[in-house]
């Protein structure tokens, strides 16, 4: 395959660090004729998007076949010279057709995801993943808990620690009036990011505060068994389930809200929801797992729970019967503070043209 002098940046969907890939997009621009985003939509009407049908569907082996053949469909189309690929799965598929035709690659682990547990054993996935990653020029992790696991499977010097999470969307500058205990909760809608602990821990507490309410917001992507729990919860009247929202509306709920709870038990990499919530001064609870606890500025470390419901009980309350208003703005500053220092995009982008050189993809 003659290559273009052109990169990809490929996720299972466009939408996925968005922030970040576009600072990223407009940097490579200046370095290759052309620059791609590839996911499965689009967020914009760019010509820079190309689309990967399906490519954020969990399906079976066979489907996962025909996503690999789609993608190195595009990649013999478009003939890229150098990729840069987000999320283990993608990683994969990537590192696999890079190997093949030979192409630039940086891998960027933005988190293990359902597979966080395989690389603790000798797994097909464990295999898969240091056998296709195994001549890229760097890999790239956004957690301390990742760029451990990954030293044992690949040369140290190869591992970048960059935390390419970060926010440049709509700021919050004044202080909150604190005048309800709103608890606003956003994820895509799968057991693994909590969804139960942070239900069964309302309804718990409802019983003691009974004017706390809940708003709800994400897609649902739930097996039926789990639907039909997810559903019964939902039906309290203090719960609102927003289904899928916009950007904006996702912001009008972080400004009237006090806390952002996110219970995650998944192998996250840095959520950057839990960034937008200290931007927007809410007090933010969240696991002590790789990758929420990393994007959780010290002052909020306070909020930290396990994955039991009993924590996840424990943490919300201490967050709600946090009521005196010169202590929660005092937090909730440093908080976004913190977020705006170490999360700072121009900062990351200048880590990544850093490596782009010392690496030799560029």
């Amino acid at each position: 395959m003659k290559k273009e002098n052109t990169c990809l940046l490929i996720s299972a969907t466009n939408i996925q660090n968005h922030f970040i890939r576009d600072d990223l997009r407009k940097y490579l621009s200046r370095k290759f004729t052309n620059v791609y985003f590839v996911g499965d939509r689009k967020f914009s009407n760019s010509q820079h998007e190309i689309l990967w049908k399906n490519a954020l569907s969990r399906s079976n082996l066979f489907f996962e076949i025909i996503l690999f053949y789609r993608l190195l469909i595009i990649f013999l189309k478009y003939r890229p010279s150098n990729v840069i690929s987000f999320s283990p799965k993608v990683n994969i598929y990537v590192g696999l057709i890079s190997l093949i035709f030979n192409i630039k690659h940086i891998p960027v682990v933005s988190g293990f995801g359902k597979y966080h547990n395989n690389f603790k054993k000798n797994s097909i996935i464990k295999f898969l993943f240091k056998f296709s990653l195994y001549l890229v020029n760097c890999i790239v992790v956004m957690n301390k808990d990742n760029e451990k696991t990954l030293k044992t499977l690949f040369p140290a010097k190869k591992i970048f620690l960059i935390p390419s999470e970060g926010y440049s969307g709509k700021n919050f500058y004044s202080n909150k009036t604190f005048s309800k205990n709103n608890i606003f909760y956003i994820s895509r809608i799968i057991r693994e990011k909590g969804i139960f602990n942070m239900l069964r821990a309302f309804i718990f507490l409802q019983k003691k505060y009974p004017d706390i309410c809940l708003d709800l917001a994400g897609e649902v992507a739930l097996n039926e068994k789990d639907l039909i729990k997810f559903n019964k919860l939902i039906s309290n009247k203090n719960i609102t389930f927003h289904g899928e929202i916009s950007e904006d509306s996702k912001y009008k709920l972080f400004e009237k809200v006090k806390i952002f709870a996110f219970p995650s038990l998944y192998g996250e990499g840095l959520p950057r929801v839990l960034l937008e919530a200290q931007i927007f001064k809410c007090l933010t609870l969240t696991t002590n797992f790789p990758g929420c606890e990393d994007a959780i500025s010290p002052v909020m470390k306070r909020f930290l729970c396990s994955d039991t419901l009993k924590s996840t009980i424990e943490s919300l309350e201490k967050a709600i019967l946090l009521e005196d208003k010169s202590i929660l703005n005092s937090i909730t500053e440093e908080a976004h503070n913190w977020v705006n220092e170490h999360h700072n995009i121009p900062n990351i982008i200048n880590k990544y043209s850093k490596i782009f050189s010392s690496t030799n993809f560029i």
